[in-house]
């Protein structure tokens, strides 16, 4: 019995180690793809990583569960766990039929050429996800924090230096200070704004008081990055985050001064921080109150002098009132099956708009897999988002940080748009939590 036990314990840690390689290496592909001498190899395998990561998450996770409840005194408390991944599998299963019935069927299963966001690269979410809900080793996990917001860090430092120096610019190529390593600033900001929230979790819940300074330090930096990226989605999704803990902190008493501190460096970020002689956060905050204003006017018909409100209601949001009108329009056009994934730019064409996605991920999960598609996927990350939130209160604190990241990126989803870079870390961090939902209270 005794060999059985610790060949076990040898099968955890060799799943544990492979997992983590998987994560780790995602989580250094930014710094890495900034190394102008190993950006051809970075671009060759990075697909594949992706797929070795889907197809291993996938394949792991089918054992391991299937073992979890065959060995499980209580079988249906064993699959009350693992709930939302069975909710997940049934998602995909429907997203299946949408692919199949899609205008694109090719495109719906490999994705446009410029998003790749396809049923097979959903896999590789699944993967991502699946792989981070099997690590188990919590030290392995918080290297995999670490390193992401050492990543960030880098990719900001690099991008600055490269500005003054021809000789860094060799080196690390030519990084772009707002769009990083990616292909457009909204998509960098998604990742700033989690390694943002990442290194406020790491700040808040260190004891180490070395380690609370050089986490916080890393916080102002990236706070900095992010302002200055001048994605506003991702800017509201913080402030209203700032807003949720600060209500979390008082009403549970802990983390005040902290939370303090950080809202405050946020604010005064936020004040100092300007783009062409204009405050950036003002700018945005005063656009975003006129875009208010038109969408209050508009939707309880209040008269008003303003005789282009039609068009500024449209215009709110950088047109994504006209983006959610237009999609709203497609879903009821095809409320159950919906178009298939990246099936959307010939009809948003089709009204005159040079756009694929609604910048909504509601209404984008409603026109890709229709709403019953919608209601499952709600469904699943609901049960984790609200199980993580129970624990929280009853003060167990193992999955804190997941759980705020997760909150801030789907705050920020209601105004932007997926990438298939960007979200295997929305997926790790989810994975995550719902493996931190099943611990027992922390030490």
């Amino acid at each position: 019995m005794e060999n059985i036990k610790i060949s076990k314990e040898k099968l955890i840690k060799i799943k544990d180690a492979v997992i983590f390689i998987l994560l780790f290496l995602w989580m250094l592909m930014p710094l890495l793809q900034t190394v102008s001498g190993i950006q051809a190899i970075i671009d060759k395998w990075y697909f594949r990583l992706m797929k070795t990561t889907g197809g291993i998450g996938i394949g792991i996770s089918i054992l391991c569960i299937y073992y979890k409840i065959r060995n499980s005194d209580n079988k249906k408390e064993a699959l009350k766990e693992v709930l939302p991944i069975f909710l997940f599998t049934l998602y995909m299963l429907w997203t299946l039929i949408s692919c199949h019935n899609a205008d694109r069927k090719k495109q719906a299963f490999n994705g446009n050429e410029y998003r790749k966001e396809g049923y097979f690269m959903y896999l590789n979410y699944a993967g991502y996800f699946l792989c981070a809900f099997l690590l188990e080793n919590k030290k392995l996990r918080k290297m995999l924090l670490n390193t992401f917001v050492i990543s960030s860090l880098f990719l900001i430092i690099v991008s600055r230096i490269c500005i003054y120096s021809q000789i860094f610019r060799v080196i690390f190529g030519d990084v772009d200070i707002y769009n990083g390593v990616f292909k457009q600033f909204n998509h960098y900001g998604y990742y700033l704004m989690m390694s943002l929230i990442c290194s406020l979790g790491l700040f808040i819940t260190e004891k180490n008081k070395k380690l609370q300074i050089i986490y916080l330090i890393a916080y102002t930096i990236i706070g900095y990055a992010t302002i200055k990226n001048n994605t506003f989605g991702c800017y509201l999704a913080i402030c209203i985050f700032l807003i949720l803990y600060i209500i979390y902190s008082l009403i549970k008493k802990i983390d005040r001064k902290k939370i303090g501190i950080a809202i405050a460096i946020f604010v005064i970020l936020s004040c100092i921080i300007t783009e062409n002689n204009q405050n950036i956060a003002y700018k945005n905050l005063s656009e975003f109150g006129n875009d208010v204003k038109a969408i209050v006017c508009k939707i309880f018909n209040i008269e008003t002098k303003d005789e282009n409100i039609e068009q500024e209601f449209l215009e709110a949001g950088t047109y994504r009132m006209e983006l959610w009108i237009k999609g709203i329009e497609f879903i009821a056009e095809r409320p159950i099956i919906g178009y298939g994934p990246d099936n959307l730019k010939d009809h948003y064409l089709k009204e005159r708009i040079d756009q694929d996605r609604p910048h909504n991920l509601l209404i984008y999960l409603a026109c890709v897999s229709g709403i019953p598609g919608m209601i499952i996927y709600v469904i699943a990350v609901s049960i984790i988002v609200i199980n993580g939130i129970i624990k929280l209160f009853k003060n167990n604190q193992s999955g804190k940080i997941f759980l705020i990241i997760v909150i801030t990126y789907l705050i920020s989803s209601m105004f932007g748009n997926s990438m298939y870079y960007t979200s295997p870390y929305f997926f790790i961090f989810l994975g995550s939590l719902m493996n931190c939902n099943l611990q027992k209270q922390e030490n």
